[in-house]
């Protein structure tokens, strides 16, 4: 079970709800800031569907109706138990001591959702999910092992006129303050193994032979010696095959998916397509759920071994 790391939030928790509510966001916000300056690159996935990860970043902040760039321009400071906003632009300041809606804005578009397989973008459905209403939920960058997960609604779309984005299409999201949380991965169902298992990278059908760590969800990390020839060819967005074999179970399966995160000597890859009949589809919950069922059944991977 995910584990949330808010009780130290619970315990000013009472304090804070006594606030008016846009004194009270703010406070929020200042905790929020931290995680998501912008400028910051962050994963989303629209409408829950955690399996279909796509790549944005933060231009800009949309402060009840002010747009800002720049991050550098952006300081706190407190007056009782109240966090104040202050916006910094050429010399002139401007505060805020409560606010009533706050807005991230991305481009409508990163590039990301054009690699995706035909089924996730048929179930993305039109404009990549970032339609107005649908919940998109943004990802930031992980703390150690805390992963910042915020949810937000889509406002509208609109083209930027002028200014430093001018004739970019952006996508104004409104920020629900109080669904901020941190995340505990060393509890997100990630399954410790140490199983031998071969990739393939498109680019070549030269087989690389290395190990699987780890099993979550929609994704796997492998190790690897660099010293292969095939691992200059893993790199980051790198489509990758990977077979795993279960002779215990009498059970093989081949996966697809994306170069995620690469460090010397190991990478995690976003699964998102498993091999059916022959012919590779989206793969689904029920998929990843069999793979970890078996593989919790192989003598070198117990339940004992949940992080």
């Amino acid at each position: 079970m995910i584990k949330l790391f808010n009780k130290d939030d619970d315990a000013g928790a009472s304090a804070e709800s006594e606030l008016p509510p846009a004194v009270d966001r703010l406070n929020k916000l200042h905790k929020i800031h931290s995680y998501y300056p912008i400028g910051a690159r962050v994963h989303y996935y629209p409408e829950f569907h955690e399996n279909i990860v796509l790549d944005s970043i933060l231009i800009a902040y949309l402060v009840d109706g002010n747009i800002f760039y720049s991050d550098s321009e952006i300081s706190w400071k407190e007056s009782g138990k109240r966090k104040i906003m202050v916006f910094t632009t050429e010399g002139k300041k401007e505060q805020f001591d409560s606010i009533d809606e706050f807005q991230f804005v991305i481009p409508a578009s990163g590039g990301s959702e054009e690699k995706l397989d035909y089924f996730s973008k048929e179930t993305l459905g039109r404009n990549s999910g970032l339609s107005r209403g649908n919940n998109i939920t943004i990802i930031a960058d992980n703390r150690g092992s805390r992963l910042p997960i915020i949810q937000t609604t889509v406002s509208r779309r609109t083209l930027v006129k002028e200014g430093f984005y001018a004739n970019q299409e952006v996508v104004l999201l409104d920020v629900d303050t109080n669904s901020f949380m941190l995340a505990d991965q060393r509890s997100s169902y990630r399954l410790h193994t140490n199983l031998p298992v071969s990739i393939r990278v498109r680019e070549t059908p030269d087989v690389l032979h290395c190990t699987l760590a780890d099993f979550a969800e929609h994704s796997v990390r492998i190790i690897f010696s660099e010293d292969e020839p095939l691992a200059t060819f893993i790199s980051i967005d790198k489509t990758i095959t990977l077979n795993l074999i279960l002779p215990e179970q009498n059970k093989s399966f081949a996966l697809r998916g994306h170069v995620f995160r690469r460090q010397p000597g190991h990478a995690v890859i976003t699964l998102d397509m498993i091999e059916k009949n022959g012919a590779f589809s989206r793969m689904d919950t029920i998929d990843s759920l069999e793979v970890k069922t078996l593989l919790l059944q192989n003598a070198i991977a117990s339940p004992d071994d949940i992080a």
